[in-house]
């Protein structure tokens, strides 16, 4: 969305956000997420201005999506029996925007065989779901690790689970 204005009676930036923002908010009341940043409005030509000509200032609006971090756990599909095989499922919720990546470790070594990741679902709250499942076969003493890392946020998250030498079954570990 551009205003047009003559070069030389620009209103100060301030006065100019305030009367977007005034725009603006009362039509989106409602229909985006409360955001978590301090919003960020940023006006600037759209090309050089020439004296005694009109201009088209660009008005940019950052910061209005919540910032996420997404959350991750690991359970099974259906309760393990020993010595069986066993799906694994990692939950990624609270996802924005729909980019990252999923990975798996299986006693510390990383998997790729047999993985499966569902595409990004959208949630009610405007953010995304991502599932991933893995099939294994859990001996005492491994754990299994799902990796989830955001290139965007420079962050990576991990849930765990595995079965301890005392045969009890254990969620997210850390």
């Amino acid at each position: 969305m551009g205003i047009v204005e003559e070069f030389g009676n620009e209103r100060a930036e301030s006065q100019i956000c305030r009367e977007i923002l005034g725009i603006f908010g009362s039509q989106l009341a409602g229909k985006l997420p409360e955001a978590k940043a301090i919003p960020s409005v940023s006006v600037f030509p759209l090309e050089p201005p020439s004296p005694g000509e009109a201009t088209t200032l660009v008005c940019l609006v950052e910061n209005i999506f919540p910032p996420t971090i997404p959350s991750v756990s690991v359970f099974p599909l259906e309760p393990p029996s020993p010595g069986e095989a066993t799906t694994l499922v990692c939950l990624v919720e609270n996802i924005f925007p729909p980019a990252l990546e999923v990975s798996w470790a299986v006693a510390g070594a990383a998997v790729a065989r047999g993985v499966t990741l569902s595409p990004f679902i959208p949630a009610p709250d405007l953010t995304f779901v991502r599932f991933s499942r893995i099939s294994v076969r859990p001996a005492p003493g491994d754990v299994h690790a799902c990796r989830v890392a955001s290139r965007r946020h420079n962050a990576t998250a991990v849930a765990y689970w595995g079965r301890h030498r005392f045969g009890g079954l254990s969620g997210v570990l850390g």
